[in-house]
């Protein structure tokens, strides 16, 4: 589990930079700031993206910033929490098919049922909101997992990573 911190502007990604970040994100409304995506660019860090309030050509343009082989694209829907119905877990596959690069699930659905589901999907990374206790509040309290259930999800990630194997097939 890596620590990281998404900047929204220029300035803060100069800090976490200083600061010797490894990697950052860019969450999904600063997907079109290009001056942030240029900034973030100049470090040649990994780099998470997040989708959720973006379309192709968004996505499109703010992938020429970047190394493929360096980014993430996060795949998430960007309701709180995000109705079962509304999640389209195949769009982890098309990402992965459109921009070939590496895709990981940024899960704002109840529970953590669908971040195990997108390790079947190809998700390589799971974001998952995090609080320290069940009776803490803060804004996005309804999706954000303690520290019990997070290392539940995490052992139940890892099970999962174990059984997938090569698809070598006699």
């Amino acid at each position: 589990i890596d620590f990281l911190s998404t900047p929204f502007d220029p300035i803060s990604a100069l800090f976490l930079n200083k600061i010797n970040f490894k990697s950052f994100k860019i969450a999904s409304p600063s997907i079109v700031d290009y001056q942030l995506l240029s900034q973030v660019s100049k470090f040649k860090k990994k780099v998470l993206i997040s989708t959720g309030m973006s379309n192709k050509e968004e996505i499109v343009k703010a992938l020429k910033y970047f190394n493929k082989k360096n980014v993430t694209l996060l795949y998430c829907v960007s309701l709180y929490p995000t109705p079962y119905e509304k999640i389209d877990l195949n769009n982890i596959k098309k990402l992965k098919k459109l921009f070939k690069t590496d895709v990981g699930f940024s899960d704002h659905s109840l529970g953590y049922e669908l971040a195990l589901a997108s390790i079947g999907f190809g998700a390589t990374v799971i974001e998952k909101h995090f609080k320290l206790s069940k009776n803490q509040k803060c804004p996005d309290s309804i999706v954000s997992l303690d520290p019990n259930e997070f290392a539940e999800m995490v052992s139940k990630i890892r099970n999962i990573e174990k059984s997938l194997g090569k698809g070598n097939l006699s």
